[in-house]
């Protein structure tokens, strides 16, 4: 609990039972925690849009921090194929498909130069 308190981001998204998992996985969010956007978007599955939107809180926070990209993927899927509620725009899916490459890239160790500036 010591680490809860702290912020511990991580250990908040394994305490407890689905309700009080429920609570962390918000707190973690509240604290720009992606895979508890994540583990939001996947609880809410049964409400499509408020699934859409705890992925695409969390695909901005990937973006940004260029780490993991689980809800970038979901997003990009939205965009594909008009999931969650969400109208089919091939430009955002390529977007967030190009976002999600070139976070796994760098995972992988290869460099790509950074995006031009607009």
């Amino acid at each position: 609990m010591a680490r809860i308190n702290a912020g511990d981001t991580k250990a908040m998204i394994r305490m407890g039972d689905l309700t009080r998992k429920l609570r962390w996985f918000e707190m973690a969010a509240e604290h720009g925690d992606s895979e508890a956007y994540f583990s939001l978007g996947n609880l809410y599955s049964s409400e499509p849009k408020r699934a859409f939107e705890y992925y695409l809180k969390g695909a901005e926070i990937e973006a940004r921090t260029r780490k993991g990209y689980a809800c970038i993927c979901e997003v990009s899927k939205a965009y594909s194929f008009g999931l969650y509620g969400v109208q089919k725009n091939p430009v955002e899916a390529a977007r967030w498909d190009k976002i999600a490459t070139e976070i796994s890239m760098a995972d992988a160790g290869m460099h790509m130069p950074p995006p031009p500036s607009q």
